[in-house]
């Protein structure tokens, strides 16, 4: 992309299409490989969260049918699953902003190191 916008705000010089072809074909299947990792691993992470609360209901359900358990222990175990998840969700949430907040402070002392 650097490469790209080098290119293009050279001012006087004339953008040949054939040099920039390539570059743009490489940049456009560099971003889709990652908008599909991302996807492919967003989908990963989002059915395992789920298989856990469906496992304990398929088993739990069994139990019940059993005679093993009751229908409270395995809303209990739900319940269960949800509020370990909540810490998890706040550290991912912390981490996030910390990395957001780094790269903006990092930026705005490029900035200020730029004007002097």
């Amino acid at each position: 992309m650097r490469g790209l916008g080098e290119q293009v705000s050279a001012g006087g010089e004339e953008i040949e299409p054939p040099t920039i072809e390539p570059l743009l074909d490489r940049i456009f299947r560099n971003r889709m490989a990652i908008h599909l990792t991302k996807f492919l691993l967003k989908g990963t992470i989002n059915l395992a969260n789920n298989l856990a609360p469906l496992g304990v209901l398929v088993v739990g359900g069994w139990f019940v049918l059993e005679g093993a358990t009751t229908v409270g222990v395995v809303v209990a175990f739900v319940s269960g699953f949800e509020r370990l998840g909540d810490p998890l969700r706040e550290l991912v949430a912390y981490y996030r902003t910390a990395s957001r907040t780094r790269i903006q402070h990092r930026l705005i002392a490029q900035w200020m190191r730029a004007d002097g």
